[in-house]
């Protein structure tokens, strides 16, 4: 559902819709924030990494800057994790 969500707020932006476009991003992040925490994307082709950096980027868009900063490090950390010997 989140990345419909994203998708109709591509197209509000194409169509400069930002009310629309808006609305979109935060029910997006909604979602995105939701499987995060109910864990529901394991097993799903979408990895934590990519979801925290949805998360850093939808946050990003809707101006909200230090939950955005919060997410985009949690993204970063746990990538450099992971390719660590």
């Amino acid at each position: 559902m989140a990345g419909l969500h994203v998708r109709l707020a591509w197209h509000f932006r194409i169509m400069q819709n930002n009310d629309q476009e808006q609305r979109f991003l935060k029910l997006a992040l909604k979602k995105y924030f939701e499987s995060l925490m109910s864990d529901d994307f394991r097993g799903s082709s979408i990895s934590e990494t990519r979801i925290y950096y949805l998360i850093g980027e939808l946050s990003r868009r809707t101006r909200q800057s230090e939950q955005a900063l919060k997410y985009f490090s949690k993204g970063i950390e746990l990538q450099s994790r992971s390719t660590e010997p």
